[in-house]
């Protein structure tokens, strides 16, 4: 399954696809127009790449509470689920910004841009983060898993060991005098 996903800014919309492999790849930033066709254009990729989840990087404060940037990316991403057929997630993106602005520092691009690239490599981030999140909650899950399989299989064990134990009954026994 394809995951797409998106940092939500006031100007540009920073894309990410993890491909068949996982690895976050960076797709072209789309520039905010209307909420109609930034919806648009999210939906025609969707289909366009056959995604199927989508991320979205949540911009909560430092304190971890909500505040206006949170609050409009909470409404964006209402708008998104009802218009896709699609699980929409969101991602703690605290920093994401920050640190891909720092990955831009030293590339060599021109301040104008930087700007147009931080959105992307923020949605990267965010992308890395959420698989990695998702694949630690997989692999918790499956040995959950295996530790229930292994419990119900000494029970059964200790059960059969019980039947089958010192104090167990003595089958009875079949005599041949009749």
């Amino acid at each position: 399954m394809r995951t797409l996903a998106i940092d939500y800014g006031e100007k540009r919309i920073g894309l990410a696809l993890a491909d068949t492999h996982g690895i976050p790849l960076a797709l072209p930033v789309l520039l905010r127009s209307t909420p109609e066709r930034d919806l648009g254009a999210l939906a025609q990729l969707v289909e366009d790449r056959r995604i199927g989840d989508v991320v979205v990087g949540m911009p909560l404060n430092m304190s971890g509470t909500v505040g206006p940037r949170a609050r409009a990316t909470l409404e964006f991403m209402d708008t998104l689920r009802a218009a896709l057929a699609i699980p929409v997630h969101s991602f703690d993106e605290r920093l994401t910004s920050v640190q891909a602005t720092g990955m831009l520092a030293g590339s060599g691009l021109s301040r104008k841009h930087k700007r147009s690239h931080v959105n992307t490599v923020a949605a990267q981030l965010i992308l890395g983060g959420y698989l990695e999140a998702r694949a630690r909650a997989e692999a918790r899950a499956a040995a959950n898993e295996r530790a229930r399989i292994e419990r119900e299989g000494e029970q059964v064990e200790e059960a059969d060991e019980a039947a089958s134990g010192p104090d167990a009954p003595w089958p009875e026994e079949k005599s041949d005098a009749t």
